[in-house]
């Protein structure tokens, strides 16, 4: 956490390149880059509050990634119809598919039902 508070001192407060950031924090510039997006977007300056902690500052610059719902598939029925001669798991994702256009991958529809 202090080395993402030393990239922005060096930016902010003493005009630093990237590369020259990246040289005295031994980081590559692509990490140094990826912070100073991540701390404009989420809108924070040098110098940064006194009361923002390492968790919240954290919570900040990298917050949870919402994955949208998605419907979930009626695991008994497809279950009963796999036991239906020339059925197969990607014809009952095929169906589901239908249905639900934004739905599962067929790669995780199969992960979701063997567990």
């Amino acid at each position: 956490m202090k080395q993402i508070r030393d990239v922005l001192r060096y930016r902010h407060k003493d005009g630093c390149s990237n590369r020259q950031i990246a040289s005295y924090l031994q980081l590559s510039p692509g990490t140094v880059r990826n912070y100073l997006r991540r701390a404009e977007a989420a809108g924070l300056r040098w110098p940064l509050p006194s009361d923002l902690n390492d968790e919240a500052l954290w919570a900040l610059l990298f917050p949870p990634k919402v994955l949208p719902e998605r419907a979930q598939p009626n695991w008994p029925i497809i279950h009963k119809q796999l036991s239906q001669r020339g059925m197969t798991l990607e014809r009952a994702w095929h169906e589901y598919r239908r249905v639900y256009p934004d739905g599962y991958s067929y790669g995780h529809f199969c992960v979701l039902y063997w567990q």
